[in-house]
């Protein structure tokens, strides 16, 4: 009842005007992290999907977003302008000293155009640091009159050095309320109060995109670091095992999951429909897994695990079952292939494979044998397929052995950052090592690797010993 309650309330002020909700990447990722990594595909869909449910929650399509931990990259300039994000809010003192000022002037009190180097841009709205921190972290420890006085002695000084400017004002709102529990709705409605009182005289409140149509840019600016409100990414990010566990099944899971969704030809980062009766799971299997994937790239996770927030030991451990759930699933996906025989018959090799999937696979199939290899794109439909390869083989010189590779045709590009080594051919779900039967030119098999069960592991145990997220 109560979250119903805050719900129409929200759409009633929307409707008012007193209110304007911004979206947010769906899970809350850590977006700077995930592009370093290559993922770009999968912050575009979590913006997208963000927008879907603030849509259809609060019935309006946001056209400004709330950047998760005010963590910012570049590249999200170009990201917000193809999900038609025209705005943001970031932290002033983690930004604007070490961004280039392109023209204007670099004044925090207005809004500030940000260009990418394609010419993008989005606006800025630079929070007031100290006046935030004063919010998230003094006013709703003390008592609400102290805190209506010192709230409106700051403003009133900012509005006598610089009339007419914004002041914004920008933190994680429920953080004073949890930290005071007590005192803190008493502070709340003293703002509020102390705010209205002074409404129209010399000070006024808008909502963001009220405050940028009132307000011309000061300025274009570019150059941005890769930072965060806490100056800094560490908190998700500083070499802890913990949180290096994390990114790095991440990194493992979306692997198993791109070449998964590569070989059943589906999309690479969808946007998930989600059913809330149904959720996390989704309409389908690999929508499911990848919605799986992006839960896994939220942002508490890592700030929970380890230095500096040591937060309870399950965000880690949540973390890794999604993750689990996914490299476990797509391994056992890929067992449902298999390559049942092999027959030469003079130049010619037959082969049958077996799809036990119940949707059609595209793979890569790679013959390898007599120091030769020769490959052929497949596609395998439900059920037993006989595969016809050509091979050159010199006369009464058969090969006595064959080994047969099925991979996932996937590129670097679509996997960003691997684990996993990736060929010309793509990522490797199973290898058979065939012998001859010099009387009748099949081939028995010999299982010489169990791609997906065995060797990755050995891989992984050598990679996750070396690699520290950068």
């Amino acid at each position: 009842q109560a979250v119903n309650y805050t719900i129409n309330l929200y759409k009633e002020l929307i409707k008012e005007g007193k209110v304007e909700v911004l979206t947010v990447p769906f899970y809350h990722p850590l977006q700077p992290l995930l592009l370093q990594d290559g993922y770009w595909s999968d912050v575009l869909a979590q913006i997208k999907m963000g927008e879907n449910l603030t849509h259809e929650v609060f019935g309006v399509w946001a056209n400004g977003t709330w950047t998760p931990e005010m963590a910012f990259d570049m590249g999200l300039v170009g990201l917000y302008n193809e999900t038609n994000i025209s705005f943001t809010i970031l932290d002033e003192q983690a930004f604007l000293p070490y961004a280039t000022l392109v023209s204007g002037t670099l004044n925090p009190d207005e809004p500030i155009i940000v260009e990418n180097n394609l010419g993008q841009r989005i606006i800025v709205l630079f929070r007031n640091t100290t006046l935030s921190n004063e919010f998230g972290f003094k006013f709703f420890s003390q008592s609400p009159q102290l805190t209506a006085q010192e709230l409106i002695q700051q403003l009133a000084e900012i509005y006598m050095y610089n009339p007419g400017e914004v002041v914004t004002v920008a933190l994680d709102g429920e953080n004073p309320l949890i930290f005071n529990p007590t005192t803190g709705p008493a502070d709340l409605y003293a703002i509020y109060q102390a705010l209205s009182e002074y409404q129209g005289q010399w000070l006024i409140t808008q909502t963001a995109s009220q405050a940028i149509l009132t307000h011309k840019p000061a300025a274009i600016i570019t150059n941005l670091p890769v930072s965060s409100w806490a100056l800094n990414l560490n908190n998700w990010n500083n070499g802890y095992p913990g949180k290096i566990e994390i990114w790095q099944n991440v990194s493992l899971a979306r692997e198993y999951l791109v070449a998964y969704t590569v070989a059943i030809g589906a999309n690479i980062s969808p946007v998930v429909p989600l059913l809330f009766s149904k959720a996390p799971n989704s309409t389908s299997l690999v929508d499911t897994l990848w919605n799986y994937l992006y839960v896994a790239e939220g942002s508490d996770w890592t700030w929970q695990t380890g230095p500096p927030n040591n937060g309870p030991a399950w965000f880690k451990e949540q973390a890794l079952v999604y993750t689990s759930a996914i490299i476990s699933t797509v391994k056992n996906q890929f067992s449902q292939i298999k390559i049942e025989k092999a027959k030469l018959e003079g130049h010619n090799l037959n082969i049958w494979i077996n799809n036990g999937l119940n949707t059609t696979a595209h793979l890569t199939l790679v013959v390898s044998y007599s120091n030769q290899q020769v490959y052929l794109p497949v596609t395998l439909h439900q059920g037993m397929n006989k595969i016809k390869i050509k091979l050159s083989i010199k006369p009464k010189s058969k090969p006595k052995q064959i080994t047969i590779s099925l991979y996932s045709p996937v590129t670097p590009s679509e996997v960003g950052l691997t684990l996993i080594p990736i060929n010309e051919y793509g990522f490797l779900i199973m290898q058979y090592q065939f012998t001859t039967d010099p009387l009748t030119g099949t081939f028995a098999i010999v299982p010489i690797i169990a791609v997906i069960v065995g060797v990755v592991m050995i891989i992984m145990a050598l990679v996750l010993t070396r690699r520290v997220r950068r």
